[in-house]
């Protein structure tokens, strides 16, 4: 960097080595060019391209650092002043505020001490305390660097600072390299259950025997629920996303096709709303494409055959027959539902929250070629069929993936969108049990 030229001359860092770029330092700080010298310098200065030049200038080491002449220079007194130019301390004081802050909080994006930065002082062969490290060298390193710290330390603070505590850091790291890692033996855990008990301390005058008492009544409930059928214990508790076999209906019969069998337990209280007439039939067209998926030479023929229901009954089953008597145009949309043992939630209903539940991702074919499609959930829709059959259908917003220019890019451990650019905005909708969630990190 060539900060040790401003140093005084007889100053031990200009002699030091290793803790800079690997030369002493004997040169003196640079003199301020001033009166005819400096004119004669801009003189030399030709060719002047104004703007941005995609070329980069090359300097030789004899080549002065001047670009051009500024046009103050015909002023009468220019030449004269004493400072020229003003420096931007605020934007200083800024910069180099978010160099220090990023760098010591790590932050992305902002920090200086990047892998890179560790490499390229591995390729110059400079400060090979900063060289990028494995972790048992990093636990050696840190070993010897501990009692270093504690020695400043110690000539900073004064001994009181220095109790039992302070010193166990010394043996961190050698407890570090014997046994792994810390998360599977530090007192956390326990710290988190002994705080539980403390929540059941009734008598503050002997808060140990509340805690003593409650710990023996936890145990002893835990072990009754283990011979309990009959109630909900922490044994049978049903889980917190279970869902049920949606489609069925009153007199038991489990539905034979699969659009009228999803595993979705809505969440909420349903909004009642009637589909346009658009909507609807896309609708209708989203499941038809799935019993077409299921059995393609059949299914025309189910749904013609579904008209002989009033002539002979039993050659029409009851799912077949429902869904040829279309949807109630009125339908019910919810804000979250279950499906699979999985949670999903609109854009709308978590716009305050912290979790991410609306993310999904469907395969399907796109000009012919399987691709996964993804998108943000917007509305959970329930059609009505006759004998209380129903079907799910999420309605969504696509992401362009069919650019993969501007739209996508399939890296090997995740995937980046587009989240500007839409597709399919007329096929919002896709069969609920098609989806799975995916979790979307905007950048």
């Amino acid at each position: 960097m060539g900060h040790r030229r401003w140093l005084p001359p007889d100053h031990i860092w200009r002699r030091k080595k290793n803790s800079f770029n690997g030369y002493e330092e004997h040169r003196l700080q640079p003199s301020r060019v001033e009166g005819e010298e400096l004119l004669e310098q801009l003189r030399g200065v030709s060719h002047v391209q104004f703007g941005k030049s995609s070329l980069k200038r090359k300097r030789t080491p004899n080549q002065l650092n001047w670009t051009k002449k500024s046009i103050f220079f015909e002023l009468p007194y220019w030449l004269d002043l004493g400072l020229r130019h003003n420096l931007d301390i605020m934007h200083i004081e800024k910069n180099i505020c978010d160099n220090v802050l990023g760098t010591l909080l790590n932050i992305d994006g902002k920090t200086k001490d990047s892998a890179n930065a560790r490499r390229d002082l591995a390729n110059l062969g400079l400060r090979k305390e900063l060289h990028l490290q494995h972790d048992g060298d990093l636990l050696h390193q840190l070993q010897a660097n501990i009692p270093i710290i504690l020695c400043k330390l110690e000539m900073i603070f004064p001994p009181a600072f220095f109790d039992i505590m302070v010193h166990l850091a010394i043996h961190l790291s050698e407890e570090a390299l014997l046994v792994g890692l810390v998360q599977y033996r530090w007192m956390y855990p326990f710290k988190r259950y002994l705080g539980k008990f403390k929540m059941y301390v009734r008598n503050r005058a002997h808060p140990e025997g509340s805690i003593a008492e409650a710990y023996v009544h936890l145990e002893c409930l835990t072990f009754c629920s283990m011979y309990l059928r009959d109630i909900e214990t922490r044994y049978n508790r049903e889980e917190r996303n279970s869902d049920v076999v949606g489609g069925s209906n009153e007199s038991g019969n489990k539905p034979c096709l699969s659009v009228l069998s999803q595993k979705v337990r809505p969440l909420g209280t349903a909004s009642s709303k009637k589909l346009s007439d658009t909507l609807m039939r896309k609708a209708q067209w989203e499941h038809y494409n799935i019993l077409k998926e299921e059995d393609p030479h059949n299914i025309d023929r189910r749904h013609q055959n579904s008209r002989l229901r009033a002539i002979r009954p039993s050659e029409v089953t009851d799912d077949i027959y429902a869904l040829a008597c279309g949807p109630d145009p009125w339908v019910a949309s919810y804000a979250g539902c279950i499906m699979n043992g999985v949670r999903f939630h609109t854009k709308e209903r978590e716009r305050h929250r912290r979790t991410q539940n609306s993310g999904v991702v469907v395969h399907g074919e796109h000009h012919g070629s399987p691709v996964d499609f993804y998108g943000v959930l917007h509305d959970i829709i329930e059609l009505r069929y006759m004998g209380w059959h129903k079907v799910y259908l999420f309605s969504c917003a696509w992401y362009d993936v069919g650019d993969p220019r501007r739209g996508i890019h399939v890296r090997d451990h995740f995937t980046i969108v587009n989240t500007a650019r839409h597709m399919y905005k007329d096929e919002p909708f896709a069969l609920a049990a098609k989806h799975c969630k995916c979790f979307i990190s905007r950048t």
